[in-house]
């Protein structure tokens, strides 16, 4: 959504939609690191957001977007004080809920990256979903919390930028918008990449994934999306059925299944249970790191893991 906004920053502001971008950003695109930054380097939010974005514009309407927004490190202060920095501004949030199996295979692709070694079902994700919106419901009222699913099933012709502008009220924009279609941004990696990052020590992670991303075709291929069968993702969400509807019912949004999407689990049609391909790998990479990263022990007991 970021890249889609910071690439429409003209076509938003014809509508009198205002999105400022931090200059320069190389990690993330638009305004999206503003949450990032601040939490990594401790500074008042208000302060923060008032020295690094453009906030002077003619138009009605100032648009934020970053995901860092829902981080427990920064609930505390962001909802207040993004009201306190406008006090003559109706401000409203937007959130879009995930079925948390799918949000812990995103969340898995995404750590393996920086900082964590180890099997998906060693990754730790926040799911109380609640105790993260309460500090926004507090600061606004619940009225100004508009949440929607993350299903292309009930997005308007399956688009997430068409079902944001619809949310906030404004779906004529969307059609004056110019969507990066046919552009995958930030697409997850395949499973040997990510498994291949997921045992590469922290030292070494920037380099295999600088090797794997300039080529992504010498890792074997792999068809299958998720490391978790159909039958496992059935059973994690159903571990999570009461919070999903104690969610629905705090929020009025309707059936919980249809919401959260939970019936449907042939999303990954080509799944088959993964185990890496050490030889391909090896063909891939230079053979002393895969020997180093996937010693015969180490093989085994994956291959004995629900990876």
């Amino acid at each position: 959504m970021q890249r889609l906004f910071l690439h429409n920053t003209s076509h938003l502001a014809r509508h009198s939609i205002h999105y400022p971008a931090i200059e320069p950003s190389k990690r993330h695109q638009g305004n999206h690191s503003i949450a990032f930054i601040t939490y990594s380097a401790g500074e008042d939010f208000a302060v923060h957001i008032a020295k690094r974005l453009d906030l002077e514009s003619e138009c009605d309407t100032l648009l934020l977007s970053a995901e860092g927004f829902a981080k427990p490190a920064l609930q505390a202060q962001a909802a207040d004080r993004l009201v306190a920095l406008f006090p003559n501004a109706k401000v409203r949030f937007i959130f879009y809920l995930r079925r948390f199996d799918h949000i812990i295979e995103s969340v898995y692709s995404e750590v393996v990256k920086v900082n964590f070694c180890g099997s998906i079902s060693e990754v730790f994700y926040p799911t109380n979903v609640l105790a993260k919106l309460d500090p926004f419901v507090r600061a606004v009222g619940k009225p100004n919390i508009v949440i929607r699913p993350y299903s292309k099933a009930l997005w308007p012709n399956g688009s997430i930028g068409a079902d944001f502008f619809a949310a906030i009220g404004r779906p004529e924009v969307w059609q004056d918008v110019n969507s990066l279609v046919g552009s995958k941004v930030n697409a997850m990696l395949s499973r040997p990449a990510i498994h291949l990052l997921s045992r590469t020590p922290i030292q070494e992670k920037r380099s295999v994934l600088k090797r794997i991303s300039s080529n992504p075709t010498i890792l074997p291929k792999d068809p299958a999306r998720y490391f978790r069968s159909p039958s496992d993702r059935r059973r994690f969400n159903n571990t999570f059925d009461a919070h999903y509807r104690q969610v629905v019912q705090e929020f009025e949004l309707g059936n919980v299944r249809e919401f959260f999407d939970l019936e449907r689990y042939d999303d990954d049609p080509l799944w088959a249970p993964f185990s890496p391909d050490v030889k391909a790998m090896k063909r891939a990479l230079r053979p002393s790191i895969v020997e180093r990263l996937y010693s015969r022990a180490q093989v085994l007991n994956l291959v004995g893991q629900a990876n």
